[in-house]
């Protein structure tokens, strides 16, 4: 990997990167203000590289939110061996060998703990530990993890809020004041005292004394609390029993039990806020739940299929799969509709992303649901309320009954739609209340999945494209299999808990095991894609119509772009969940299918099939009323997929003429490009138990 690709990939994990030079300092031609120029834009970031290509890429731990152990081998320093002998344990996490044959570990800075900037040598001079933390950064030699997920939270030795130890002197008087600047603080222990007391002021020999003090510089060494003051106390109780000459003799002794037992191991006098706060992250790592046990898609679709019948669209599931797993990779999120007609599995489907995390919701009644501030006016200066601020910056959101959405009247329901368009796009500010009101903002990521009737249909023909449509669609047929999947439903009666836990664990197994550094499409995929991109946002554009429902008017045609990125990370998704390439490509282009108007889609490819075809023709074969399909000739006219042509025919004695409209496929039109293809699927084998 590049270095440009590493700082890429640094900055998809929210890492704040800024372009440095072979001598590891900030370049500052291209960053005048050193480390607060640090940034994720991508933008930004592929400028630098492309005017220094040689440049490393450096990650700013402070921002970032990491805490970054670096340890060095030159000059005869051995980090890591120092760590060991000062009895830290070093905590696995990400980590990186740097090109001097040292190594940096990476871990997660606690939340709400603003740490000290980095620093060289910690706990002793020349012990080779330095630690990169606040304002302070290192160079990103590999390739970043392909999550945050990876990285460990960082051990309290690496986060205490001071440095520990001063910088001393060697000799005899050095070692005995970094043993007492590593004594434990506090009232003398029982047992301290106990040793202090074998100290008296008159007659006490040499030797003796000699035993005293290794006692007490033994217990210092264990941590017991109080042995400085209990040193001073002996030096004075031996010195006044025999002359101040011979507080030398004691001095001598300490040091030499310090030389034969040792330094006692650092300890960190914390402040009663960093005790809380790192009281708080344990907690809050004891309450996490454990991580699901990744799963084979094969095997999810043996537990869907198991609970839901034979008959179970395995596709749709798929494209669900698919759409949820990009939350954790990289591009902008597809969002998905699952369509079907009522009790066909569809909430099941979706809903089983719970044991994902996602954020399951019935719906979403008014902008107030995703974002609003207080019930008195909306005037909070702190607003925390609405979906948005509970799901974060990042996550996936379902509304398992967009139906509900629909019905609302149009101008609400104009309104919840317009702001998710702009949640989409990633930033969304509402101004609400009253006494001039204040504004309230959210910038994130999101993934919306849900599930809704097909009276999204005529939704979207009455308001939603008007909006610029944000999903994609996959259709569920419910019209086949109606007897079987009654049949299973009736079977599992009792038992839904169960069932709805183990789909959970299928979908959070699949996304956990998935590979998240997925390709996307090659050149002929994209290329087929695109096609399909360009073919549907054309077809699904929205018209205007009178008031007997004649088609007078086209609104502008959706350009591909959208939709044909969203497509891609379909894809993407498909991979990364497991399927294969030709696979993935199918799902992608059911999803473009699906996203066309269904009476639409069924017209053109009945004109591809029968060209020069007449109206009566056409209303033969799609078996829809007649002034239906004429309406949705004349749009497929007016959007420029269709031509129209005049024939005139003379009957009759009285050589009457008559018009026919004779309809064909537009010059460039190509209906191939959404043509179906069958995946292979796995073999899937049927669950025992309730049937």
């Amino acid at each position: 990997m590049s270095a440009v690709d590493r700082a890429e990939a640094a900055a998809a994990l929210g890492w704040h990167v800024l372009p440095c030079g072979a001598d590891k300092r900030p370049i500052g031609k291209l960053v005048p203000r050193g480390l607060k120029d640090a940034t994720t834009d991508l933008d930004t970031i592929r400028a630098w590289w492309e005017k220094r290509p040689d440049a490393l890429p450096g990650v700013v731990a402070g921002p970032s939110g990491l805490a970054i152990a670096d340890f060095d081998v030159t000059g005869g320093k051995d980090g890591l061996g120092a760590l060991t002998r000062l009895g830290y344990a070093l905590p696995p996490t990400w980590r990186q060998r740097t090109p001097s044959g040292g190594s940096h570990a990476w871990y997660a800075a606690p939340a709400g703990v603003e740490l000290p900037n980095g620093t060289a040598d910690l706990f002793e001079k020349g012990s080779g530990i330095d630690r990169r933390t606040g304002e302070s950064y290192a160079i990103l030699y590999a390739a970043p993890p392909a999550s945050i997920d990876d990285l460990t939270p960082a051990p309290d030795w690496l986060i205490a809020a001071r440095e520990r130890t001063a910088t001393v002197a060697r000799g005899t008087d050095a070692d005995v004041d970094t043993f007492r600047a590593r004594l434990t603080a506090g009232k003398p222990s029982k047992p301290v005292r106990k040793a202090l007391g074998r100290f008296w002021p008159r007659d006490m020999s040499h030797a003796d004394m000699l035993e005293a003090v290794a006692d007490l510089v033994r217990l210092g060494q264990a941590g017991h609390p109080g042995v400085a003051k209990a040193v001073d106390e002996a030096r004075e109780t031996y010195a006044h029993g025999w002359g101040a000459e011979y507080e030398s003799h004691f001095d001598k002794a300490l040091a030499g039990s310090v030389r034969r037992f040792g330094l006692p191991l650092v300890t960190f006098k914390l402040t009663k806020g960093d005790k809380r706060a790192i009281a708080a992250r344990h907690a809050a790592r004891a309450a996490e739940p454990p991580r699901p046990e990744p799963m084979s898609l094969t095997a999810c679709h043996d537990a869907f299929r198991g609970w839901l019948g034979t008959d179970y669209d395995l596709g749709a599931l798929d494209a669900v799969l698919a759409a949820a797993v990009i939350e954790r990779m990289d591009g902008d999120p597809a969002w998905l509709l699952l369509i079907s007609g009522s009790g066909n599995a569809k909430t099941e489907t979706v809903q089983s992303l719970a044991g994902a995390g996602a954020h399951v919701v019935s719906a979403i009644a008014s902008e107030g649901a995703l974002l609003s501030a207080t019930s008195k006016g909306e005037r909070s200066a702190n607003a925390t309320g609405g979906l948005l601020h509970e799901i974060g910056k990042s996550g996936i959101l379902v509304p398992k009954d967009v139906t509900s959405m629909l019905s609302m009247d149009r101008t609400a329901r104009g309104q919840v739609f317009a702001a998710l368009r702009e949640v989409y796009d990633g930033h969304w500010i509402r101004n609400v209340g009253t006494d001039g009101g204040r504004s309230l903002e959210w910038k994130g990521r999101l993934v919306v999945i849900g599930a809704v009737t097909t009276a999204w249909d005529r939704a979207h023909a009455d308001t939603i494209s008007a909006f610029g449509d944000r999903f994609v669609v996959v259709r569920m047929d419910s019209t086949t299999g109606r007897i079987a999947a009654g049949r299973k439903a009736i079977g599992n009666t009792g038992s839904e808990d169960a069932m709805r836990a183990e789909l959970a664990a299928a979908a959070a197994g699949v996304l956990e095991g998935a590979d998240l550094r997925a390709e996307g499409p090659d050149d002929d995929e994209s290329a087929r894609i695109l096609a399909a991109a360009d073919l549907v946002t054309l077809a699904r554009t929205a018209v205007d119509v009178d008031y007997r429902g004649n088609v007078i008017d086209s609104h502008a045609p959706e350009m591909p772009t959208r939709f044909a990125k969203q497509l891609a990370q379909i894809f993407r998704g498909g991979m990364a969940i497991g399927l294969a390439r030709g696979d993935a490509l199918a799902l992608a282009i059911r999803v473009a299918r699906d996203s066309m108007p269904p009476l639409r889609l069924e017209i053109l490819e009945d004109v591809a099939a029968n060209e020069w075809t007449p109206l009566r023709d056409v209303v033969k074969r799609v078996d829809k009323p007649r002034s239906t399909v004429d309406r949705q000739l004349q749009a497929l006219d007016l959007l420029g997929l269709l031509t129209k042509d005049d024939e005139v025919t003379v009957t009759g004695m009285s050589l009457r003429e008559t018009t026919t409209w004779r309809y064909s496929l537009a010059p460039g039109i190509d209906v191939a490009s959404i043509a179906l293809t069958t995946p292979a699927r796995p073999t899937t084998t049927t669950k025992k138990g309730k049937s």
